[in-house]
């Protein structure tokens, strides 16, 4: 079904070009990805699809499934691409509504919970708008390990500073802000959210951005957010056609970056 603007459509049917799930360090086997295994694992992440008997791509958050789509979901047009320059692409465009919808302006600072391919992509857009960046980690061995994969992805990742939540750095990182702090969640690890909560101030923002988080996280709304003013947004896959018209337009901005300011985003 092709709704009424901008080629917006429903997913249901197109076939899986390429994916790249945002938690790697459960699916990534010898430098390459088993998507078999990951399907298994339930991974969400950037999906790129096509329809049938047609080259146009389309860009798809959700659940990376097997050979095509079989759930309801809107996909958004990527025009002009190859599937290996529309993932990068699509993930940038994904980390510039995330920055959008938490009113990110230029000289503010951001810091993102999260060693993965949604952070990076959080983190990246976020230096686009002249933000100052952190990223937020926990100190398992796991995710350490993750994390120095993961560094070798992007520059802007070794322009990010890294903390752990029991960091000291990380409170004088915040404290150290001349603009706004904006916390965004794309982990969706408790203690790890705990943390952004606990240093909310006063009309801060927290994004929360990970529908398929199954671990319920707690937050004190009285203490953290009520008391401080503060606000929380939810980031999602586009519901309606409004949501996946906005999407769609962070896309083509985030063509126009790797156009004319040779961004890059190495998944």
């Amino acid at each position: 079904m092709t709704l009424p603007d901008r080629n917006v459509v429903d997913g249901v049917g197109l076939e899986i070009v390429h994916s790249l799930p945002w938690d790697l360090h459960g699916v990534e086997t010898n430098g390459g990805l088993d998507k078999h295994k990951a399907l298994k694992l339930n991974h969400w992440g950037f999906v790129i699809c096509k329809a049938a008997d047609t080259d146009e791509l389309y860009g798809i958050v959700g659940q990376i499934q097997s050979d095509h789509i079989h759930q309801p979901c809107l996909a958004v047009p990527l025009e002009g691409l190859d599937p290996t320059s529309a993932l990068p692409q699509f993930a940038l465009g994904c980390g510039l509504s995330i920055i959008d919808k938490a009113g990110l302006e230029l000289g503010d600072t951001v810091v993102v919970a999260g060693a993965n391919a949604l952070a990076l992509s959080v983190l990246l857009a976020a230096s686009v708008q002249g933000a100052r960046r952190a990223c937020l980690v926990s100190i398992s061995n796991e995710e350490s390990v993750y994390l120095r994969n993961i560094s070798r992805l992007a520059d802007v990742i070794d322009e990010s500073a890294y903390a752990s939540p029991s960091d000291s750095t990380l409170d004088a990182f915040v404290a150290s802000s001349r603009g706004r702090t904006v916390f965004v969640d794309a982990a969706g690890v408790p203690n790890l959210v705990q943390a952004m909560t606990s240093r909310l101030e006063g009309s801060g923002t927290l994004v929360l951005c990970r529908q398929d988080v199954l671990t319920s996280v707690q937050i004190d709304m009285y203490t953290d957010i009520h008391r401080k003013s503060a606000r929380v947004v939810y980031w999602a896959r586009p519901q309606d056609l409004e949501e996946a018209l906005t999407l769609s337009g962070c896309c083509a901005r985030a063509a126009t970056l790797f156009q004319w300011r040779h961004v890059t985003l190495g998944l």
